[in-house]
């Protein structure tokens, strides 16, 4: 059984990122982790009050992140009835990130589903803070972002889009693969090429790469393009219909800025296609 953990705030985006993980992983009930943090609110409630209050503080902030929780559990349950999902509620005062690292490691978890905007999310940022966060300080487990405006679909076509310049390290691909297999996708290997031609070093992590990929439908696409390549991979998502991104990062700022306003605004149209982001090992 899958182990996902999902962040919340308590915003719909955040709710709407765990329905998309409950239809995500339909065919295969999993358990289901909602972690909220109260480190924000609680660094900034116990630096107004003396030290004698600040534990009263910090008991109070636990109960109502408790009882929100549980709250959050009920919709889900009473909204997805019959999924066969379990549901785990879990409250900290660790950062957000530093909390999603020690569950991870606990309890085993296979993926991060989080969306790209919370509470305070304004409609000017494509990603916020705390999912930038995450992406930069998260250990070994991909995360899967959602963009706010993204509605379930089938996952009938995957891309991966990839350089060929780096060996694969067969973890960095298992759910990307076994997402393939459970939703029986086409999964487009996608190459933006700067050279004519790919090096001899390329081609053998391309092989490498199919051979990974025995069992899932795949072929690859070369893709010459004369502009930024994060506008070739938004061009790409389009032209293609693709239903979900995967890429590894080498590179931190890469990710981000495929998310940034100015690509967006740029393309002309609101970012929907779910971006799974693997960490290389």
């Amino acid at each position: 059984m899958q182990h996902i953990l999902v962040p919340t705030d308590f915003s719909e985006n955040a709710y709407k990122a765990l329905i998309y993980t409950t239809k995500l992983f339909g065919k295969n009930p999993c358990t289901i982790h909602i972690l909220h943090s109260i480190e924000e609110q609680a660094s900034r409630l116990t630096s107004r009050v003396d030290i004698g209050k600040s534990e009263r503080v910090i008991d109070e902030l636990y109960d109502e992140a408790d009882r929100k929780c549980e709250a959050v559990k009920s919709r889900l349950i009473a909204d997805t009835k019959g999924c066969g999902h379990t549901f785990d509620v879990i409250s900290t005062a660790m950062s957000l990130p530093r909390a999603m690292n020690r569950i991870c490691a606990q309890r085993d978890v296979d993926m991060v589903v989080m969306g790209t905007k919370g509470q305070t999310g304004a409609k000017e940022v494509i990603l916020g803070s705390n999912t930038v966060n995450v992406l930069r300080r998260i250990k070994k487990i991909p995360v899967l972002v959602i963009p706010v405006e993204t509605e379930f679909e089938p996952i009938s076509r995957m891309a991966f889009a990839t350089s060929f310049k780096q060996n694969y390290d067969p973890s960095d691909l298992d759910e990307l693969i076994y997402l393939a297999k459970l939703h029986n996708s086409d999964v487009k290997i996608f190459h933006i090429y700067e050279d004519k031609q790919i090096t001899d070093a390329q081609r053998d992590h391309l092989d490498q790469l199919l051979k990974l990929m025995e069992g899932v439908k795949c072929d690859v696409d070369w893709i010459d393009s004369d502009t930024e390549k994060t506008r070739a991979i938004a061009d790409y998502i389009d032209e293609k219909n693709i239903d979900l991104l995967a890429i590894i990062y080498y590179k931190y700022n890469f990710i981000v800025q495929l998310f940034r306003e100015s690509i967006v605004k740029k393309i002309g149209r609101n970012p929907t296609t779910p971006y799974l982001v693997i960490p290389a090992s």
